[in-house]
């Protein structure tokens, strides 16, 4: 439509959902699966949401820097539990504050076909060489896990997260916080 020179076939699939589960509070989760089928330049690739800000965003990879991983076929995987107030209310000075317990867990798992990665040049067109392409092992999934308290002053969430996997080289521990308002 726009006179793009690039055509290719993708399949992407996302399913959501927000289960209420009594007195043990909700669960959110989101699980995505792309697969790009034909070889695509770098930028068409899927680069896994890495997120190096001390915000925290919820389908970003809190701990994963930014253009970490690339692949062209992935699975992801987004898990957050809200406690509602149900092990908290138990102790009497966060019953008062109203703080809310959340718990969260994320998954990535991805290749990267040789035709894509044959794609990918040695050196830019100033002749510096380019920072290779890093992808996940086929058989060792990126995992992250997060905990902290939601509902401080009824919208702030401060969580810590730690990274469970490729943490050679890493930072693998960080709080972070952001404003939540749930209604």
């Amino acid at each position: 439509v726009l006179g793009g020179q690039i055509a290719y076939h993708k399949l992407s699939l996302d399913m959501r959902q927000i289960a209420r589960l009594g007195i043990w509070g909700r669960a959110e989760y989101v699980f995505n699966l792309n697969k790009t089928f034909t070889p695509v330049p770098y930028l068409l690739l899927d680069v896994f949401a890495g997120n190096e800000t001390f915000i925290r965003t919820l389908e970003t990879y809190n701990m994963m820097n930014f253009f970490e991983f690339v692949s062209d076929q992935n699975f992801q995987a987004f898990y957050v539990h809200h406690f509602d107030g149900n092990l908290m209310n138990r102790i009497p000075v966060m019953q008062k504050l109203k703080w809310r317990l959340v718990g969260s867990a994320k998954l990535a798992y991805g290749t990267l076909s040789d035709a894509n990665r044959a794609l990918v040049p040695e050196f830019n067109a100033n002749g510096v060489a380019v920072t290779p392409v890093n992808t996940l092992d086929p058989w060792k999934p990126y995992m992250e896990v997060g905990y902290g308290f939601e509902n401080i002053f009824q919208f702030v969430r401060i969580q810590a997260f730690h990274r469970l996997t490729y943490t050679h080289n890493a930072n693998n521990f960080g709080i972070k916080g952001s404003v939540y308002f749930n209604f």
